[in-house]
């Protein structure tokens, strides 16, 4: 019986260490791609944050982090531009869906589009993390009047250290002979950037503090969490361990073999020598 109640209080020790080891992680991200997932995870391990890939349904991943770490992940991957934005292609946008779509409705669309494909093509340049294209073609606002020029802004969040000087003139092109209108116009497109570190300088120095004290708290939890499992199995088993040797104590000073077991023979009853 004590063989079997302290594989009992053993088992029931190692399972609250089990859930209190678990309980502190957080999903940061679900309903991720592998891809995305592996760059989220891969990003968070650089930074020193244990960050695990968890599958999940329809080929899906979800990234999970510990609790006390969550808003240094949530600053880490928007400094890295991470997830990345999902583009939608030009062939995507004007699918035909059996339905009569109006000038206006054609015309947002093709901005929408035209952004979006620029936005991607600027994303695989290395070094940007994030791009951001607002493109405006040429219009008519009143019969009458003037037409409005094309005009483009830009926005590049890029990693430390990057050669804007030298990349300027390249985006400047490739924007320029993308949007109708720009060609006999270059100066109406506007470049700015961002410098990533600048960001994740910023969110960390505020979260600090707040992470910090996160983990004192999680630790006190767990250990907190722990001590009231071990009460709570261990004071029964006591308890009752305690009952059964006083019993047995008893018995064995009123003269009562606690055994079961007597010195007298069996057949006769006569007590042996």
């Amino acid at each position: 019986m004590m063989r079997r109640a302290g594989r009992l209080l053993v088992a029931s020790l190692s399972l609250a260490a089990l859930l209190a080891g678990c309980s502190g992680a957080t999903d940061l991200y679900t309903g991720l791609n592998e891809k995305d997932a592996n760059e989220i995870t891969a990003e968070l391990d650089r930074h020193g944050v244990d960050a695990s890939k968890v599958p999940g349904g329809k080929q899906l991943f979800a990234v999970r982090v510990p609790q006390d770490r969550f808003a240094s992940a949530v600053a880490i991957l928007q400094a890295a531009g991470l997830p990345r934005s999902s583009f939608t292609r030009m062939g995507d946008v004007f699918k035909k869906d059996g339905m009569i779509s109006t000038p206006t409705e054609e015309r947002a669309r093709f901005l929408s589009a035209l952004a979006q494909e620029l936005e991607s093509t600027l994303s695989q340049i290395d070094g940007v993390v994030l791009a951001r294209v607002h493109p405006v073609l040429p219009e008519r606002v009143v019969p009458g009047e003037p037409v409005l020029p094309s005009s483009c802004s830009i926005l590049i969040k890029h990693v430390a250290g990057w050669n804007t000087a030298a990349y300027e003139p390249r985006i400047r092109k490739l924007v320029v002979t993308s949007i109708p209108g720009l060609a006999d116009a270059p100066e109406k497109v506007a470049v700015v950037f961002v410098p990533a570190e600048t960001i994740a300088a910023t969110a960390a120095a505020t979260t600090a503090g707040r992470d910090a004290g996160g983990g004192k708290n999680t630790l006190v939890g767990w250990v907190t969490g722990l001590l009231a499992v071990v009460l709570g199995v261990g004071a029964p088993l006591g308890w009752l361990l305690w009952q059964r040797r006083r019993s047995a104590v008893s018995t064995a000073s009123a003269g009562e073999d606690p055994l079961g077991l007597s010195d007298a023979d069996p057949l006769t009853g006569a007590a042996t020598p």
